[in-house]
Parts: C-alpha cells; structure tokens; sequence
C-alpha cells in the first residue's frame, strides 16, 4: 500500500490509449489486486480515504467511488465512524458476486446447466478425492447427518428439502476437502445448482436414487478410498446430466425457468 509505480514518461501516452478503464476502478483494480496477492490481509483496515487520494494523486471522492467499488464485490466493509476493513471471507463473497451477476444477466436454461454440469464433472470427482484423504471426524458426522436427512426427506417424498439438502451434501463434501478456495467456490456456485436440481422431474425413484448414490460417495470417502470417491462422484454426476437431458427433451435450446 505503500508504493505507486511511477509513471514512465517515455511510454505514458501509448498506455493511456489503451487503458480505458476511469481512474475509480483502475484503483479499484490496484486495490483489489493488493488484497488478492496478501500485501493486505484480511480483517487489516485500510488507510483513510484522504490518505488514499494522497497516495494515488486523485481526489477524496474518486477514492470514495473506488472503495464502493470494492465493496460491491465483497472485498472489504465500510464501517461508517470507523474505516474500511479487508472481510476476512472475501473470496467466498468475491465469487458468490460473480456467479450472482451470471444469474441476473443470463437465461438460465438447458444451456448453462450442461456447462455447470461440465464443469462440475472436472471440480466435484477431484472434490470427492481431497475430502476423502483430508476429511475429519467431525466432517464424517456432518456429511452422516446430511445423508441421513437426505435419506427422511426422500422418504416423506418432500421434494423441496431434498433438493436443498442435495445441495448441502454436496458443499459438506466441498468442506471436507479442507481447501478454502474449493469451499468457496461450491458457495458461490450453490444457488445455480439448486436451480439446476430443481428442475428435475419429481419422480420418487430419482430422489431413492440420488440418496443410494450419496451413500455411495460417503462410504467411499469415509474409507479413505480417493479413487473410488472421485469415480462414484463422476458417476452421478452423469446420470443428473443424463436425467437434465431428459427433463429437456434432447433439444439444446434455452428455456428460461420462472424465478
């Protein structure tokens, strides 16, 4: 926070025709990118808004507008009275905006689910596979009693729990993984899933199926079995794309869901 590059002279104006960004987010930019590489960490607050416009040569509003900025995307708090500080959570915040923005600015159909489910074929079995060497015994009860609930709600044929525990069993595993960026990122992902798993045909065979195939990657990661872990998990993660498909009718064309 200390520094700021000074401006080469002989190459300034070839970079202010490119640089089209306002002077708010390009601090924006710098601070961001400061929080991101540790040289502010997190719960540190950040020097005052007229001493950032000092630093950076700007004046205290262009300051203000960039710290607003900041927030927006989860990286700090402004406490009014007391200064502005690094969340401690920022990149759960920093991708739950992101994937957030995805959700208001794009129809979410048979489209994006294929990709989220591409995606999570790549993530989740490599999820499964970290939860199983690195889970604890505390984890192992909270994935049980997930199951178990799971188990309830398919049985009581109550479709919205199910399906929000689904989504719950899922993020267990991601925390049992012990990786603060895969937990973050199942977080910022976990609304779209649940869109996604909603949309399935309430049929009481899916939902017996979809508990006897959690049983599956529980004990599969309870054993300490990474490669099976991560193969089962594939595994049904396959048939719910099988199961999309099917809910669409084959056709690869976007149908926008009721919000």
């Amino acid at each position: 926070m200390n520094e700021i590059r000074e401006k080469n002279t002989n190459t300034e104006k070839y970079i202010s025709k490119i640089n089209k960004k306002k002077i708010y987010e390009q601090i924006a930019d710098e601070i961001k990118k400061l929080i991101i590489t540790n040289q502010i960490k997190p719960n540190e607050k950040l020097p005052s808004e007229r001493e950032l416009a000092k630093c950076y040569g700007v004046s205290v509003p262009t300051v203000r507008q960039a710290l607003a900025v900041v927030s927006s995307f989860g990286f700090i708090r402004i406490l009014h009275g007391s200064g502005v500080y690094v969340n401690e959570n920022y990149n759960s915040n920093y991708l739950r905006s992101v994937f957030k923005n995805v959700e208001n600015h794009v129809e979410i159909g048979i489209d994006i689910f294929i990709q989220l489910t591409e995606m999570r074929k790549m993530f989740e079995c490599q999820n499964a596979f970290l939860a199983a060497i690195n889970h604890t015994k505390d984890d192992l009860i909270m994935l049980s009693e997930l199951l178990e609930k799971h188990k309830n709600s398919a049985k009581n044929l109550d479709y919205n729990l199910a399906d929000l525990l689904d989504v719950e069993f899922h993020l267990g595993i991601a925390k049992a993984s012990h990786n603060i960026f895969i937990e973050s990122f199942f977080e910022s992902i976990s609304n779209i899933l649940l869109r996604m798993i909603s949309t399935k045909k309430k049929i009481p065979e899916f939902l017996h199926n979809t508990t006897i195939s959690h049983s599956k990657i529980f004990d599969a990661i309870e054993k300490n079995n990474p490669k099976k872990a991560s193969k089962l998990m594939e595994e049904h993660i396959s048939v719910q794309e099988k199961r999309l498909h099917e809910f669409f009718g084959f056709k690869n064309e976007k149908k926008a869901l009721e919000a």
